[in-house]
């Protein structure tokens, strides 16, 4: 595709959430573990302070039997890593669990992140 600059459109959604000024939303990316494969020691996780806003999930999430009412949708501009599920988020302070994770636009260059997450 000529003429598309994904790096403009990664940084003006960044700009636009950052507008939101939404609490402190921090990922923390899973270390990797060392040692022996019977005692392996888990490494120190990476933090990521995201520019992301919070709100609840949506009715087409909610029809999934994996995903509850209760569950948090993050939505955060991309950032140095590629979310996991065995990653965490902390919202406000609050130690989040990670149930799924959806790249926006679903093909290609990622341009944000949605990311359900459980207390």
């Amino acid at each position: 595709m000529s003429g598309v600059n994904y790096t403009d459109d990664q940084e003006e959604f960044r700009a636009r959430v950052l507008e939101l000024k939404q609490g402190v939303i921090i990922y923390n990316h899973p270390g990797v573990d060392t040692g022996p494969e019977w005692a392996p020691v888990p490494g120190l996780p990476t933090p990521h302070t995201l520019a992301a806003y919070v709100s609840g999930v949506g009715d087409m999430y909610r029809n999934s039997t994996l995903i509850r009412e209760s569950d948090l949708l993050v939505t955060c501009a991309v950032f140095g890593a590629e979310p996991v599920l065995q990653g965490t988020l902390s919202i406000d302070g609050a130690v989040m669990q990670i149930v799924q994770v959806q790249q926006v636009p679903a093909a290609g260059v990622p341009v944000a992140w949605k990311i359900i997450a459980r207390a």
